[in-house]
């Protein structure tokens, strides 16, 4: 355990309200949806499309999804 002073910095670990970037699993957990769906709805046309850092790293910008969301509710509203 790192002590006050001794060179060592403490991270917290980050939870998904300190997230920028979201991943599929991220992303499935916010919408309360299976990971897979996550791409069905991109393909629908109803959350944008993931920024690939790598070949097998893809992420959503948190604040995109928000506002997808926002706007799919927005326009189910009742």
């Amino acid at each position: 355990m790192a002590k006050k002073g001794d060179g060592h910095t403490s991270y917290k670990k980050l939870s998904l309200d300190d997230a920028v970037y979201l991943r599929r699993l991220d992303v499935a957990a916010l919408l309360r949806c299976s990971p897979s769906h996550v791409y069905e709805l991109v393909k629908r046309g109803l959350l944008p499309r993931p920024v690939r850092l790598s070949p097998s790293y893809s992420v959503w910008k948190k604040a995109d999804v928000l506002a997808a969301m926002e706007k799919v509710y927005a326009e189910n509203a009742v």
